[in-house]
């Protein structure tokens, strides 16, 4: 039971602090753009899966 348990157990806390390490690395960044008449761009940091745009204009 006892060998069992470490094979399950493990890997469990192994991914847990996987998850928590990878989980820092991405920070939230929020970017303003004024009017400068030509464009502009963003480069989106690594690890980021999604990402929310707001747009306004004339």
């Amino acid at each position: 039971m006892r060998t069992i348990y470490k094979f399950l157990i493990i890997p469990l806390v192994l991914f847990m602090v996987l998850l928590s390490i990878e989980a820092g690395w991405a920070q939230p960044v929020e970017e303003t753009f004024n009017f400068t008449g030509g464009q502009q761009t963003f480069v989106v940091p690594e690890g980021v899966i999604s990402i929310h745009i707001q747009a306004w204009g004339a």
